[in-house]
């Protein structure tokens, strides 16, 4: 009997999206699926998304109708994108948009542990060996004022909660945005011939250069972007705000570079993060903005000035021209 790779495929992906959060009392900590959210901060979700691209490589070259099995995949990972967007998975918000049930917890026996060690290193500056980890506190450091400078266990543990949630929307977003880049090359992939032992030969095959380097860094690319979208100046979708930030992001990540201190252009692979900032109402983030508008402002107007001199040379020429001659 035939491995049914279509069905574990689609299956993988739903079980990626379910997402449930409960607070234990026990352990004081926030659960993700009956799990302590430390649990997620080391490749938890790397590891299911390339469980989900493994069974899709099998899938794509035995199978058939390709567009129409991505399409599907696609749109249930949509749906849970949306759903995070409207809880505001971003902000202190989703703990009001989002009903979280308090449990006991007694019959999770592996809940033995809890974050309160991590909680300890990062009130005390603890650099710790593991980089994951670290990321996290970076990230905890943007939500300081939101969650009381975390004076106590409970604002870290919702400010880490944030981080995780984080984590799996990027990890939601990137694989749509895989997907999506192998739905429009299906047609010109040959599935069959592709060695599925090498899992990068997929991701080479269909792997495009940027089109466009900003000379912009990345938080002031994403500032570009707010503003032009705020004017109604560029639209990705006209109706729906979410959507019209979700194709931005994805158009910016699968189409342009930014330029780093060094002056050199990488690839923006993430603009989760900078989009967030771009959005924020705290002053650092507003004057960041500031001096965006301002750069454009100077260009706008040196490019104003040379306009109108080159129209009053091209009158006074005309005008030259067509004088009688004495």
């Amino acid at each position: 009997m035939a491995y049914n790779y279509a069905y574990q495929t689609e299956k993988a992906v739903i079980e990626l999206t379910q997402f449930d959060v409960k607070f234990c009392k026990i352990s004081q900590s926030y659960l993700i699926n009956n799990e302590l959210t430390n649990t997620y901060i080391n490749s938890y979700y790397k590891e299911q998304v390339n469980n989900i691209k493994s069974l899709l490589y099998n899938q794509l070259k035995t199978g058939l109708k390709h567009k129409e099995f991505l399409g599907n995949l696609m749109s249930i990972l949509e749906k849970r994108n949306e759903w995070l967007e409207k809880k505001e998975y971003k902000s202190i918000n989703f703990f009001e948009n989002y009903p979280i049930e308090t449990i006991d917890a007694t019959y999770f026996t592996r809940l033995g542990t809890s974050n309160k060690t991590s909680f300890e290193n990062y009130l005390n500056n603890i650099i710790v060996p593991n980089v994951e980890e670290m990321k996290a506190y970076w990230f905890l450091d943007l939500y300081k004022k939101e969650f009381n400078d975390y004076k106590n266990i409970i604002d870290f543990e919702k400010g880490l909660l944030l981080y995780i949630i984080m984590l799996y929307k990027c990890a939601i977003s990137n694989l749509h945005s895989y997907f999506k880049s192998i739905y429009v090359m299906a047609e010109f992939i040959d599935f069959k011939n592709l060695n599925l032992g090498n899992l990068s030969e997929l991701e080479q095959s269909q792997k495009k250069e940027r089109i466009g380097k900003f000379n912009l860094d990345k938080k002031s690319v994403a500032h570009l972007f707010r503003i032009l979208m705020d004017e109604k100046i560029i639209l990705f979708h006209e109706t729906d705000e979410i959507k019209n930030e979700s194709i931005m992001k994805n158009f910016v990540e699968q189409n342009f570079k930014y330029q780093n201190t060094s002056k050199e252009y990488k690839e923006i692979t993430t603009f989760n993060r900078e989009c967030s900032e771009a959005k924020s109402s705290e002053t650092e983030p507003l004057e960041k903005q500031l001096k965006v508008i301002d750069s454009l402002v100077n260009i706008l107007e040196n490019r104003k000035n040379n306009i109108t001199n080159r129209i009053k040379k091209n009158v006074k020429t005309k005008f030259a021209t067509n004088s009688p001659k004495s």
